[in-house]
């Protein structure tokens, strides 16, 4: 399993401290840092650093209801962890975009991103993440949850 750990020295900090950002609901904060760290990453030619920057830009636009950001930061993540073979990245944007999905209103879009982040997750080794996921795709995709129970979201 990969974790901060992972990330070079040059962006760990900033990637920390913009998800404690993101955590506090500090989005200014946390957008500030994560950016910064995405062009750190890119600087370097760092992946992971890349895919870590984007995933969390990407929680960031989500919570803000800015869907399509958030789209496209998870897919620029999805197509980083597929081409660096990492499934639990794989995994980790798929279960964002399925939150994606479900926002549009998408339902056969959200189960099918889903399924493939359970499937990710269990290629990964991390069945508990995988039943985690199962089970949130069920409360939002079978059983309609409102996201908003699951997710703080407000307008920017």
């Amino acid at each position: 399993m990969r974790t901060s750990a992972d990330l070079s020295d040059a962006i760990r900090g900033l990637v920390e401290r913009g998800r404690e950002a993101w955590e506090r609901r500090d989005y200014d904060q946390a957008r500030g840092l994560l950016s910064t760290a995405l062009e750190r990453s890119v600087a370097d030619g760092d992946t992971f650093g890349q895919m870590a920057a984007h995933h969390f830009l990407g929680n960031v636009a989500f919570n803000e209801c800015r869907d399509e950001e958030s789209r496209a930061h998870h897919l620029a993540a999805l197509a980083l962890a597929e081409a660096d073979g990492d499934p639990q990245g794989v995994a980790t944007s798929l279960g964002s975009l399925g939150l994606v999905e479900v926002v549009a209103g998408d339902s056969v879009a959200a189960e099918a991103a889903y399924d493939r982040c359970v499937a990710a997750y269990v290629e990964a080794g991390m069945p508990d993440a995988a039943e985690r996921a199962r089970q949130t795709a069920h409360q939002l995709v079978v059983e309609r949850v409102p996201v908003e129970t699951l997710v703080h979201r407000r307008p920017s």
